[in-house]
Order: C-alpha cells, then sequence, then structure tokens
C-alpha cells in the first residue's frame, strides 16, 4: 500500500560543497562505537551539513528522516520512517506494518505498529538519522523514545535538533558509553579556526555567521542583525524571490519557477545559495531555507498582506503536483481558500480515513466552515469520530447526515456506533433503514450488526436467524457472535470453548477475548484467572491508548479482585470509579451499567445495601433505556441480592421479577442463579461450581444458611388483574375498575411506568423526570405525592389510611409493584403461553396455545403511551415475541389449508407492525393458491408502499418471488 511522503524528507541531503568543513567533529562521529548520537544546538551551527558530510561517507548508506512541524503525530511518524527505511532496503515485506498503519489507532495506541516497524529494522545493520527531533511531542516523541529504547543493538541513532529530550533511558545508556553528545561548544567554531580563516571574534564562532564573513564580508553573532545587513545588500528581485518562496521549507527551481514566473529563478537560486545566508543547497537540484533566515523571510512577506496570500495560493498547486497534501493545505488554509481545500479534501478524506489517520482527517475538516463540508466528507469525518471513540460527536454527525445523500452509508454509522455502546434500542430501526440502500457486499455486514443488536437486547432466536441470513448472502464473512449467543444463554463452558477456539487478538473493547474469557472467570469463580487476564489486557489497553477497552478491564478487575478471600475495599472501589470516568468520558452510557453492576454487588456483600441497591437501580435505568434485555435481567437479580442480604421483606418479589426476565431472555445460569438464592438445596449439572468457591453472583460464604428476613408483606385481600396488551385496565375481584374513579390521568402513566420495570424499583427522582419534566423539584414532589395516592386507590382502596397499597413495595424513596403470584398479568401469561407452545412436542400441540396467547392481546404494549421512552425498549420486545409467535401460528394453519385462519393472523400482524414483511407474504399466499393473482399483486403494491415510506427499502427477495407468480 501507497502512503504520501515527500521525497525530499527521506534523503541524505547532499552537503554544500563549499561549506567550511569540520574535520575533527568528523573523525569524532566516525570513530565513534555508540549507540545514540545526539547533535543538540540551535539554528545556524551547521548541524544538518556536518552530519550530512558524515552520512556520505558511511557504507552501507544510512536512512534519513527530516521532520517537519507537521508531522508530530504518531501515525504520520511511522509512515515517513517506514518510508526511509525502505530507500535503504526497498526488498524488505511491509504487509504486517501496512495493514496496521491502515487500520488506524488512536494517538496513544501506536505500541502494535511501533513493533511492526521494529521487526523490519531487524533487517539491516546501518543508522537511522533523524533531523529536527524538537518538532516531536506528545507520543509521537514518546513512540521515537520506543523504537530508540528497543531497536536492534545492530542498528545506530542520530537525533538532530535545537533541543532534545532527557528519555527516561538515558542515563543509563551514557553510563555505559552507548551515547555521544555533541552541543553548542563543539559546533562553535574555536579561536585558533578562527585566525586560520581571517575571520573576526566577534562572529562568536557562530557556524552560520563565520560563513556569512567569508562569502559576504560582514555578519555578526546575532541572527537578527546579520539577516539585517545581508538583506540590505540584495537585489531587488533576489529579495522579491525568497520573500515569495519562503512559503516552503525545501524548494526547487521548478517549483520556484511556477511560483515567481517573472523572474529568471535558476539564476537567482544560485545566487542565493552561494551567498548562503538565506538558502543552502540540499541536493543536486533543491535548496533547503535556513529555519532561522525563513522565520526572517516570513516576517517580511507579513508587512503584504496581499502578497502573502498570494504567495500561499500559488503554492498549493505545486505541492499537490508532488503529491504533498499535507503542505497544499497547510497553504490554502493560509490563504483563507477554504473551498478549494474543501475540494482537496474530497478527494483526499477517505485515503486519510483507510490509513487510520483519523485525527489528520479531523483536524483538517474541522477547519472548514460548516458550508463547504459537502456530505461524502461529512461521512468520513464522522467515521473518522467513530473509530477514534468520539462516539456521541460521531453519532451526531451520522444522524445530521440522514437527511444528504449519504443517508444509506450514515443510518449504517449511526447503527454501528450505537451496536459498539450497546444501545440496542435505537439501533435496530436505523440498520434496517440502512439496508436497503446499501451495496450487496455491505449487507452482510448490516445483518450481523442487526444480530449481535438483537443479541444485546436478549432475543437470541432473532440473532441466530439475522446471524443465518447474513452468512448465506455472498460474500458474508464469519463473526465472533458465537461466544456471546452461549454466554447469553447460559451456557458458559460451551462460550469458554468457543472462545478458546476463535481467539486471535482481533477483539476490540468489550469485544476483547481476554477480558471475555475474564469475565467467565468471575461468573465461575476462578478469581485468579480473571485478575491475570484483566491486568494483562489493561496495561495493553493502556499502552495503546484503547480507552474503551481500558474501561472494560477496570470493570472486570473490580470483578475479580472483590472475590478475593481478603479483598482490598479501597481498591475495588477505585477500579469502578476509574471505568465509570472512562465510559462518561466516551459518551457510552451503557457501559457504565456494568461498573455500576459490580460496585452493587460488592456493596451487598459489604452491607452497604442502601448504596448496593441506588447502583443497581441506576443502572437498571440505563440498561432499560438501552433496551439490553440480558444486562437488565442480571442488574435485576443484583438488586434482589442486595435485599436479601439487607434483609429487606420484599427481596422474594424481587428474585420472582428477576426469574421471569431470565426466562424472557432464555438464560438458564441466570434461572439457576435465582432458585438458589431462594432454595439453597437446588443443584443443577454443569453448574456445580456455584456451590465450591466465591463466584460473583452467587453467595459468597458456602454452605452457610441464608439470613434470616423479615416477614413478607400483608397479601392484598383482593384479586387483582392488571392488562397491559392494549389500553390500561385494572380489574378487582373480576370486576374493571370504572374510568370514573381514575381520578387523575397520569395515575395510568404511573402504573405503566411501575409495571414496565417488571417488579424493579424506581426512584422518586426517576419519576419526578418522567411524570414531570418540566416541574421545579418542589412542584414535582408535591404531583407526585397526589399521583401516587390517586393509583393506591384504584388498587388497593380498602388499604390503612394513607397508606402505600399493598401490593406496591415501598423502599425509602424507592417504588415497586413486585409481579407476585397474588397479581394476575396479561402479559405473563402471554408469556407463559408462547413458552409452553415452544416446549410443546409438535405444532399440533403448540398451535391452541400460541392461539390463547394472541387472544390475550387487546392492541399494542401499553398502547395509551406509544411515545414514552420508558415503554420503548419492552414494546419492541414484546411486539417481536407476538410476531414471531404469529408467524409460527400462521405456518401452521397454512400447513392445516385453513387459508381464512392465515388471513386472519397475516391482518394481527400487520396490525401490530405494517412493515412485517412475512404478513404480507402469508396474504400473497392464501390469494395465489386461491388464484386471485390481481388481489396477491394489490398486497404486493401495497407492502411495497409501507416499506418505502417507513424504511426506505425494498421488499424482499422471498417478497418478489411471490408477486413474480402473481404477475404469471
Amino acid at each position: 500500500m501507497k502512503f504520501a511522503v515527500l521525497p525530499s524528507r527521506v534523503q541524505v541531503p547532499t552537503p554544500d560543497p563549499s561549506a567550511l568543513p569540520r574535520r575533527h567533529l568528523l573523525s569524532q562521529l566516525l570513530s565513534a562505537q555508540t549507540r545514540l548520537a545526539r547533535v543538540t544546538a540551535g539554528p545556524g551551527f551547521g548541524k544538518t551539513q556536518w552530519v550530512a558530510q558524515w552520512a556520505q561517507q558511511l557504507e552501507p548508506p544510512p536512512a534519513w528522516l527530516t521532520l517537519g512541524h507537521r508531522e508530530d503525530d504518531p501515525h504520520s511518524l511511522l509512515v515517513y520512517l517506514r518510508a526511509a527505511w525502505l530507500r535503504c532496503y526497498p526488498e524488505v515485506d511491509t504487509e504486517m506494518l501496512d495493514s496496521l498503519l491502515r487500520q488506524g489507532f488512536a494517538p496513544e495506541r501506536w505500541r502494535p505498529v511501533a513493533d511492526a516497524l521494529g521487526c523490519l529494522l531487524e533487517a539491516g545493520s546501518t543508522c537511522l538519522i533523524v533531523d529536527d527531533v524538537h518538532h516531536l511531542q506528545g507520543e509521537a516523541l514518546r513512540l521515537l523514545e520506543y523504537l530508540v529504547q528497543f531497536s536492534p543493538a545492530t542498528l545506530g541513532w542520530v537525533l538532530i535538533g535545537r533541543e532534545l529530550p532527557d528519555f527516561d533511558f538515558l542515563a543509563a545508556w551514557q553510563t555505559r558509553g552507548l551515547v555521544l553528545e555533541v552541543g553548542v561548544e563543539k559546533l562553535r567554531f574555536l579561536p585558533e579556526e578562527l585566525q586560520e580563516l581571517g575571520i573576526p571574534g566577534d562572529s562568536g564562532g557562530w557556524p552560520m555567521a563565520v560563513d556569512a564573513w567569508r562569502r559576504t564580508g560582514h555578519g555578526g553573532g546575532e541572527p537578527e542583525k546579520l539577516f539585517a545587513q545581508v538583506w540590505k545588500g540584495l537585489p531587488e528581485d533576489l529579495r522579491d524571490l525568497l520573500t515569495r518562496c519562503s512559503v516552503f521549507e525545501f524548494v526547487t527551481p521548478a517549483q520556484v519557477a511556477q511560483l515567481c514566473p517573472h523572474l529568471d529563478s535558476a539564476e537567482l537560486l544560485s545566487k542565493a545559495a552561494e551567498q548562503g545566508v538565506f538558502l543552502q543547497r540540499y541536493g543536486a537540484e533543491q535548496f533547503r531555507f535556513h529555519p532561522y533566515a525563513r522565520s526572517f523571510l516570513l516576517e517580511q512577506l507579513r508587512h503584504s498582506q496581499k502578497l502573502t496570500l498570494s504567495s500561499h495560493q500559488a503554492a498549493a498547486p505545486v505541492a499537490l503536483s508532488q503529491g504533498d497534501y499535507d503542505e497544499a493545505l497547510w497553504h490554502l488554509f493560509e490563504a483563507g481558500a477554504t473551498q478549494e481545500a474543501s475540494s482537496i479534501l474530497l478527494h483526499w478524506g477517505p485515503a486519510l480515513l483507510e490509513q487510520g489517520a483519523f485525527q489528520k482527517l479531523q483536524h483538517y475538516v474541522e477547519q472548514l466552515p460548516a458550508a463547504q463540508r459537502e456530505p461524502r466528507l461529512r461521512l468520513a469525518y464522522a467515521q473518522a469520530l467513530a473509530r477514534s471513540h468520539q462516539f456521541e460527536n460521531a453519532l451526531q454527525e451520522f444522524l445530521e447526515l440522514t437527511t444528504t445523500t449519504e443517508r444509506p452509508q450514515a443510518l449504517l454509522g449511526a447503527g454501528k456506533v450505537l451496536v459498539d455502546t450497546l444501545q440496542p434500542s435505537g439501533a435496530k430501526t436505523l440498520l434496517r433503514q440502512a439496508y436497503g440502500g446499501l451495496e450487496p457486499e455491505q449487507k452482510s455486514q448490516v445483518l450481523l450488526l442487526l444480530a449481535e443488536n438483537s443479541l444485546n437486547q436478549g432475543a437470541s432466536r432473532q440473532a441466530q436467524r439475522y446471524r443465518r441470513l447474513a452468512l448465506a448472502l455472498p460474500g458474508g464473512s464469519q463473526d465472533r457472535l458465537e461466544v456471546r449467543l452461549h454466554l447469553r444463554a447460559g451456557n458458559l463452558e460451551q462460550a469458554r470453548e468457543a472462545l478458546l477456539r476463535e481467539a486471535d487478538g482481533s477483539g476490540t473493547g468489550h469485544r476483547n477475548e481476554a477480558l471475555l474469557l475474564a469475565y467467565l472467570a468471575v461468573l465461575q469463580g476462578d478469581f485468579g484467572s480473571a485478575e491475570l487476564l484483566t491486568r494483562s489486557a489493561l496495561r495493553q489497553a493502556q499502552a495503546n491508548g484503547e480507552k474503551f477497552a481500558e474501561s472494560v478491564a477496570w470493570m472486570r478487575l473490580g470483578h475479580a479482585l472483590q472475590l478475593k478471600p481478603r479483598c482490598a475495599a479501597e481498591e475495588v472501589r477505585v477500579c469502578y470509579s476509574k471505568a465509570r470516568l472512562l465510559t462518561e468520558a466516551m459518551g457510552a452510557p451503557r457501559l457504565k451499567a456494568e461498573a455500576l453492576m459490580g460496585e452493587a454487588l460488592f456493596c451487598a456483600h459489604q452491607g452497604e445495601w442502601v448504596r448496593s441497591y441506588d447502583a443497581s437501580l441506576e443502572a437498571l435505568e440505563i440498561t432499560r433505556e438501552a433496551g439490553d434485555a440480558w444486562l437488565s435481567a442480571w442488574l435485576q437479580l443484583t438488586s434482589a441480592i442486595a435485599a436479601r442480604l439487607g434483609q429487606h421483606p420484599g427481596w422474594q418479589d424481587l428474585m420472582a421479577a428477576a426469574r421471569i426476565q431470565f426466562e424472557q431472555v432464555q438464560d438458564r445460569f441466570g434461572i439457576f442463579l435465582v432458585r438458589l438464592w431462594l432454595d439453597p438445596s437446588v443443584r443443577e449439572e454443569g453448574f456445580e461450581f456455584v456451590l465450591e468457591r466465591p463466584t460473583l453472583f452467587g453467595p459468597r460464604v458456602l454452605g452457610e444458611a441464608p439470613p434470616a428476613v423479615a416477614p413478607a408483606p400483608e397479601v392484598v385481600t383482593a384479586q387483582l388483574r392488571l392488562c397491559l396488551l392494549g389500553p390500561i385496565q385494572v380489574f378487582r375481584d373480576g370486576q374493571e375498575v370504572p374510568h370514573k374513579l381514575w381520578k387523575r390521568k397520569k395515575a395510568k402513566e404511573l402504573l405503566g411506568i411501575l409495571l414496565s420495570l417488571r417488579g424493579g424499583f424506581i426512584s422518586k427522582e426517576r419519576l419526578w423526570d418522567l411524570l414531570f419534566p418540566e416541574s421545579t423539584p418542589q412542584a414535582a414532589a408535591r404531583d407526585l405525592r397526589v399521583l401516587l395516592h390517586a393509583l393506591f386507590e384504584v388498587l388497593d382502596p380498602d388499604r390503612p389510611h394513607n397508606a402505600t397499597a399493598r401490593c406496591v413495595v415501598r423502599r425509602d424513596d424507592h417504588y415497586a409493584l413486585p409481579w407476585t403470584e397474588e397479581l394476575s398479568l396479561d402479559l405473563v401469561e402471554f408469556e407463559r403461553f408462547v413458552e409452553l407452545g415452544g416446549q410443546a412436542a409438535d405444532a399440533e400441540e403448540a398451535a391452541p396455545l400460541f392461539q390463547r396467547a394472541l387472544d390475550l392481546v387487546r392492541g399494542d404494549y401499553l398502547q395509551e403511551f406509544p411515545y414514552a421512552d420508558w415503554a420503548s425498549a419492552s414494546r419492541e420486545r414484546w411486539k417481536q415475541q407476538y410476531l414471531e409467535t404469529a408467524s409460527r401460528l400462521a405456518a401452521h394453519f397454512w400447513q392445516q389449508q385453513r387459508g381464512e385462519q392465515v388471513v386472519q393472523i397475516a391482518h394481527l400482524m400487520l396490525q401490530r407492525d405494517r412493515c412485517w414483511e412475512e404478513g404480507y407474504q402469508w396474504l400473497m399466499r392464501v390469494h395465489l393458491g386461491q388464484n386471485r393473482l390481481a388481489q396477491a399483486a394489490r398486497v404486493y403494491d401495497q407492502c411495497r408502499q409501507a416499506l418505502e415510506e417507513d424504511l426506505g427499502v425494498e421488499p424482499g427477495e422471498a417478497t418478489e418471488e411471490l408477486y413474480a407468480q402473481a404477475l404469471g
């Protein structure tokens, strides 16, 4: 792969033949047996000329890199070091290094790429010279230090600069005699040398002043005075050329001819080089401005704004013709020509993205006015933000781009950000909308993202379906979902085996193989392996600047440390604190939930039950808003564990709620743990380790009787039935509570919120936010009290005066409506019938169970609150379950040749989701089976219109095949 490199930066400069020789310095460097030579002095001391004279005498020839003020980032430094080395050893294999450079990396994540470059350096035994090292700072400087310290012993380094850093290893190398220092005193001309040359002593031995005296007959020890004196004596045309061309650091006659067509460039360049103060030869046809002199010339240029702008404007195409996009962009921005800069970036941006130069791309795009950022360029910018883990900014950019010509790619980018940050609620819609507008090779990627997203929602069966579709497509690639499918199903040993079988070190962030193994280890009580894995992953993440992986590593380390027999409590707290801070900084709130879960478990076993409960509730709000049903189930168990250890009377109700959620996401390990907490005598094959050693979610004190708990709350005497599948209905003793008894309209919304938590607690502050977002805290507190009283009157009018309804649990300022056996819910019955149907021996036995489930449905889940964020994740999961159940029932009726029932089921599907393509397919099959071709075609048109209007996609292959049959 090619990377943009300016050739003059990686070639050994040609020494000026008229330069004064420094023979005693050359002999020092040639005779030195060192690993590192450091040449340090200010401008005008002839550092580059002297080292170039030395380099000409080396065999084999050295590699040379001249740094500039725009090459101070690690990615650019590695690209140029690669190019410098290839000039000496063009046959070396760069495939691994090129792949890593192309993938890109965060500024701090350079170590694996540096190691790949180090492997290239093993191929030779020459010297690597780096000039102008003072331009490097931050991570680029740390990268250079790492390369020098760990490069092969056969490679020598020469670092040249106005100032050089004191590397950490420098003192040790100096003690061993591995370092040669050449500073100002060695570079300065000695008095006897000045006397021999006949040059006055007021030059101070400064090489540039000495050279100026020799060439012009005047000079001095101060650069400004020297330049001013020489400048006065120059002819006007030479002044004009030097001023205009000072916008370049390196110049050639051809460049000058383009920049100054009205001047005799070749003759004037030769004059300037002979004069030697402002310009020096750098090769046969190349010249370089002296840094001090260039600063002086640029100051002269700034006296005329018009000349400044025109010089930079003229310099840009010159740089562009050499392929130096960095230089061209600098000139254009200096000239204020942002429209031209935008055009260059539009062409170059995708290449920067491919090379992994994310920060460089961001830097340039952010300098453009918003109106000049073309959609294609903004898309590359958003992708750079996402790959730099700036998730919030990336998501905002992608969403803004959905109204442009880049809509499909923007939808894909936004959906991927939500999947990467474990926020499944919004990802599904975005990815489905993206699917139809993408090229075939990207559709497999979308389906795999949908599979992973479904897994994050706890819909394992749907995830497997998407995965099969993706792998069946042409070009469909293998994925890493098998491990997580096993993990979320509670098959821990199978997950571990699959992970060990597939691990190749390519996983990033929460997909990092070591961190997944560590999580499996804490679930199984192997805290030693978990600690070892997480500390190793943590070191690697910190070295690479991988904030995502670092945050997960801190969480998993906290999990491991709290299982140790004598854990350091403060260290555990620090782990979770650091993890939370990192996730907040990245704009990935869903990741914070696991840190809160670990902290809640730790506090529960430390006796800090209030903090434990608050942490688990805070995390539950995050996961429910994100739509992560699987982690919500584990957090529900966490809150139940805290309640049990804190001897709270409602702990069994919380355990029951956790079991319902684990059954919904089909996690057998979670179900077993709930049963174990309720009955310590429970056993299950494959989970014996929970009884043998402390685990993250199991009892920590093995063999001990469960703690005594307070008596259970009084059971409600009246049988309550609550209906969520449609408009909310409440029945007491078989009689529906009439509408007039709902004295507050928001009382139903409050009931909906409590029911959507499936027995979990919610704080009063969170209820304020959901119910009264515009009110002050004082007004919200007052209105919530009124609302609670109204709801309690509906649920339990016979309760004691001013008491909480007996079906509601209150703990401090938190409320819950446990899903107990005394409480009848249509949603629970729906899920139970679906579960029984799935366990049936055959379709004939399953059909009536599925039918009973559908008969319970009067409308959408919590139909009165279609736009409430607090209900969206639960509604989406229920709708998916409903549609899959309806599809299975329709398939049974189709096999039984009961077309009328198939039509009824299909219409029910489309009532729930008018874009559910399977509903249209069943209608078309029935019409085709009865030879009603026109009706089948009309159904297709309805399907096409719905998909186009709502999702922006076309019907799938199966629908198109049915349509072809309708057309005959």
